[in-house]
């Protein structure tokens, strides 16, 4: 396990009975259980549908409670993340899943048909503590891998920086990135909510 899906673990488990998350859009806080038992079902979920290590996570969502959950269930299987704005076009989107061969799509209502439309696809629809309702879709076209426990040089995240062009950082450059902070869990959370929509 790379030390920061192991940080971001241990502080949920640390925190079990403590709010340690909260969305304001929702107007709730969660406990360290809470937060658990999402990141258990989205691994679960993923595993079951063949995503795994090395394998690339498409995210269009808005910015939730739900956001660092997914990103955490993503990076313990050892694949990777690739969000996108909330403002993503679905003609770029289209354009984009085109260019691109990603396992799996976790995207807004708003972009779910054109997700679907003329690709092999597996559909599974979740309930969290932190969402209503979460849609994975899996591009069965796409060849899956068994999830694997991330190292420290396995790529965790793959963020847009305009004109397509795109950025990957490593488990280690991310937990780099953060670590001479004052309060790690609060930095890596943080991180996540800011670098991962």
């Amino acid at each position: 396990m790379s030390k920061l899906t192991l940080n971001l673990t241990t502080q949920l488990k640390a925190n079990a009975n403590e709010k340690i998350l909260r969305d304001d859009a929702r107007d709730r806080w969660y406990t360290g259980a809470e937060l658990a038992a999402d990141v258990d079902q989205l691994d679960d979920q993923l595993r079951g549908l063949n995503v795994g290590h090395g394998d690339v996570v498409y995210v269009c969502l808005p910015k939730s409670g739900m956001t660092p959950i997914l990103t955490q269930a993503i990076w313990g299987i050892g694949a990777v993340m690739n969000p996108v704005s909330v403002n993503t076009s679905v003609a770029d989107m289209l354009a984009d899943l085109n260019v691109h061969d990603y396992a799996a799509m976790i995207v807004g209502d708003e972009f779910v048909a054109a997700v679907l439309e003329n690709r092999q696809t597996q559909r599974a629809d979740l309930t969290l503590n932190t969402v209503d309702r979460l849609t994975v879709i899996r591009d069965t076209a796409v060849s899956g891998h068994v999830a694997a426990t991330p190292t420290e040089e396995d790529l965790a995240l793959i963020l847009p920086t305009g004109d397509s062009q795109r950025l990957s950082l490593t488990h280690d450059s991310i937990r780099r990135r953060v670590q001479d902070q004052q309060s790690p869990t609060a930095v890596y959370w943080g991180y996540l909510f800011e670098e991962c929509r």
